[in-house]
């Protein structure tokens, strides 16, 4: 490659990465200026905390970490937001969302917690297809008396604007990746 076709490709990349960082904010904003916070129960719907420890319980033993059990607790999150997603966003996402995380932290040769994983999202999708409510972010939290506390942020949005909020991510991602 020449110098003048890196030079061109690094332009490319910085434009693409502006018009997403843009496309991003503005979902953002959205978001944040929406005025009334949504509670599960003015938007009567239940709680997604309980769902996602439904869902997670059976992945992990007490026997674990705490940091452990917080990535079962994130991955199930993702998991949970592909199953808000469109079909057709699914290899995407987990591409991004769930793989990098089992490459990571879980040996999984036999592809066990994956499979787990996927019938997750597809429970997503048939039991609470129409909470349209996508997590935002979590805290997991151990009390003295070693109790989980689990909450959840969530925010009901269209797949559009979680895409754009993912992308912008992703972007971020990969140029911290390039300075380093």
């Amino acid at each position: 490659m020449t110098r003048k076709q890196r030079r061109e490709q690094e332009r490319q990349r910085k434009k693409l990465y502006k018009k997403l960082n843009r496309v991003s904010n503005r979902a953002i904003d959205n978001i944040q200026n929406n005025g009334v916070v949504d509670t599960s129960e003015n938007l009567g719907l239940s709680k997604i905390s309980d769902h996602i420890s439904d869902f997670a319980d059976p992945l992990y033993n007490s026997s674990w970490d705490q940091d452990g059990i917080d990535d079962i607790h994130e991955l199930v999150c993702c998991c949970w937001n592909i199953g808000t997603c469109d079909d057709e966003w699914e290899d995407f996402l987990w591409d991004f969302l769930i793989e990098r995380k089992l490459d990571e932290c879980f040996d999984d040769p036999d592809g066990i917690l994956a499979n787990k994983l996927s019938g997750i999202i597809e429970q997503r999708r048939t039991k609470f297809a129409e909470d349209r409510r996508f997590i935002m972010d979590f805290r997991l939290e151990f009390t003295q008396d070693n109790v989980m506390n689990l909450q959840i942020v969530s925010t009901p949005m269209g797949q559009k604007d979680f895409l754009a909020i993912q992308a912008a991510k992703m972007m971020a991602m990969e140029v911290g990746t390039l300075e380093a």
